[in-house]
């Protein structure tokens, strides 16, 4: 009987993956040896991946189905799929887990450089398998600022951020264009759903005034997370 529950439970484990966006597109590698002085492989975006779910921080905890229709949809910013392993938790059990940590991950507290989508599939992979995910990604933010151009830069990051932030858009390049985990739960009655998500972002309104004007390369990198990745999942989700 041992022996049978053993492998009842063995054929449950899910496995658990990391999707690894560059959301740069091939930019930073190109643009980041004359910058920096070093290369830099990509400007990492994770989403993880479990029950057949991806899950990722903008604009709050959201999924989507693997694989993510931005994944599928945008060629040019797939990285790399790094196998993590496979967990012991339940689907029910990671969902208790994604409501207990919902108030720290939403449009409000997420910041560019310390809080942002690589800290919360960190945080998700630690709870799945219980190891993180590679320091390579969650490090890169403060291996860009170690640096001179970085330093230079940080200042006018911040103040670009608290723009965005205070006319209430989030800095996460996804934004709030995947699905948000709502009360028709995808994973019918096995978890806990989590808050209703705020009003739908696309919704009509006024123009923004424009943010601080920042460095060409980066003011270049904006641009296609707003014009390629925001506007790609936005049509995604509408249809």
């Amino acid at each position: 009987v041992s022996t049978q529950s053993t492998g009842v439970a063995q054929s449950r484990m899910s496995k658990v993956r990391l999707y690894v966006y560059d959301l740069s597109m091939g930019m930073a590698r190109q643009l980041s040896p004359g910058l920096l002085g070093r290369e830099i492989p990509a400007l990492y975006h994770t989403g993880i991946a479990a029950f057949h779910r991806e899950f990722f921080f903008g604009g709050g905890i959201q999924e989507a189905g693997e694989p993510n229709p931005m994944w599928t949809s945008q060629p040019a910013m797939q990285h790399q799929i790094i196998e993590l392993g496979e967990t012991t938790k339940t689907a029910q059990e990671f969902r208790v887990f994604l409501a207990s940590i919902s108030h720290r991950f939403t449009q409000a507290t997420y910041n560019l450089l310390e809080h942002n989508c690589n800290n919360f599939t960190d945080e998700c992979a630690r709870f799945l398998i219980g190891e993180g995910i590679p320091a390579h990604i969650t490090g890169l933010p403060a291996e860009l600022m170690s640096t001179p151009i970085g330093a230079m830069l940080r200042p006018m990051l911040d103040q670009f951020q608290q723009q965005m932030m205070g006319q209430g858009q989030s800095m996460d390049p996804f934004g709030n264009g995947g699905q948000q985990p709502v009360a028709a739960n995808p994973w019918g009655d096995q978890g806990q759903s989590l808050s209703q998500p705020p009003a739908n972002p696309w919704a009509a309104s006024a123009p923004a005034p424009a943010p601080a004007p920042v460095p060409a390369p980066v003011t270049a990198i904006v641009a296609q997370h707003q014009a390629r990745t925001d506007l790609a999942f936005k049509a995604q989700y509408e249809r």
